[in-house]
């Protein structure tokens, strides 16, 4: 189940669509996103400035920091914010969402060497909700190809 996939944010091709990837991984990386549906909201990240949520959520996650250190990532489960399909087409991608408390959304990403940080303010769940449609649609892709062979 080869195939070209990204994300649009905002008018904006997130991932590398060129290089094409194996669909199924990107269907069981979106499940493995999806656990964290409609559960993104944080008082801790809703007001904080754009481009000192990307570095707090990317140290904590993908390095090691003072509250990496104290365990505060673990306790707040901070992994359920990180919106990126571990696949090869968003090598070098950072993509954050975290919902506040409003009905508002903060979808924020960046692209290697991150030095600009684009957010994108939408509604609360929009993204879980178009995530949930892209599942469905590549779930019965796969089901269809698995019972072509």
């Amino acid at each position: 189940m080869f195939g070209k996939f990204c994300y649009w944010c905002g008018g904006l091709r997130v991932g590398n669509y060129e290089l094409g990837t194996s669909l199924r991984d990107v269907l069981f990386e979106l499940d493995r996103i999806s656990i964290y549906h409609n559960s993104r909201a944080s008082t801790r990240f809703a007001s904080m400035p754009t481009k000192d949520l990307f570095q707090q959520l990317d140290s904590a996650l993908f390095s090691f920091s003072a509250e990496t250190l104290q365990g505060l990532p673990d306790k707040e489960q901070w992994a359920r914010h990180n919106m990126c399909p571990s696949v090869d087409i968003f090598d070098g991608w950072k993509i954050f969402l975290c919902d506040t408390n409003d009905e508002a959304g903060r979808l924020i990403f960046s692209k290697d060497p991150f030095d600009g940080v684009t957010e994108l303010c939408l509604a609360k769940h929009e993204v879980d909700l178009i995530l949930a449609q892209t599942r469905v649609e590549l779930d019965a892709t796969y089901k269809s190809k698995m019972r072509q062979q």
